[in-house]
């Protein structure tokens, strides 16, 4: 099984990830980091050196090759991957799906210090609000969490509670 985690940046997937990862003794994956080692670039300089469309391209590769290759995996995807059919295809068909909803509120103070490309030429809550607006239908495809006012420890264990695995008693040890 692979658990995907989906939501806007911020919302503490990569977080959420590595605790998630500890308890259940699973790898984990950031799809965001993968295009980075892939690419040898950051994130802000393949959005200024080749674009948006180039960046998409590489995620869509890179999600197909971890849902190929890997079993028993936490995945942490990039705010957009999920804007891609391909993407949703693979998250839904290889385990749980899981959105980390937050308020723009909430999305804005987690982002406030970040070099985040989709947010450098409009008003940050505008533009946070607008890239909702688009991927929201998307999001719904995973089971919502609110993680306002949670630790990233009580959203992991909500996941952890929620996953079909026998014998998870243990994690709480």
């Amino acid at each position: 099984m692979i658990v995907t985690l989906i939501g806007m940046m911020g919302s503490g997937k990569s977080s959420v990830a590595k605790v998630l990862a500890d308890k259940l003794k699973w790898r984990w994956l950031d799809t965001d980091e993968e295009i980075v080692k892939m690419e040898g670039k950051s994130i802000e300089e393949i959005f200024q050196q080749q674009g948006e469309g180039y960046f998409r391209k590489r995620e869509k590769k890179i999600i197909a090759n971890i849902y190929k290759e890997y079993d028993n995996i936490i995945v942490a995807t990039g705010g957009g991957a999920i804007l891609a059919s391909s993407s949703r295809k693979y998250f839904l068909a290889k385990g749980k799906v899981f959105w980390l909803a937050a308020s723009i509120e909430t999305l804005l103070a987690r982002t406030e210090n970040s070099s985040r490309p989709l947010l450098q030429n409009e008003e940050r809550k505008k533009k946070l609000k607008k890239l909702l607006a688009a991927r929201l239908k998307y999001y719904k495809i995973g089971e919502k969490i609110e993680t306002d006012n949670l630790s990233v420890e009580e959203v992991a264990d909500i996941i952890l509670d929620k996953l079909p695995i026998q014998g998870k008693e243990w994690y709480n040890d």
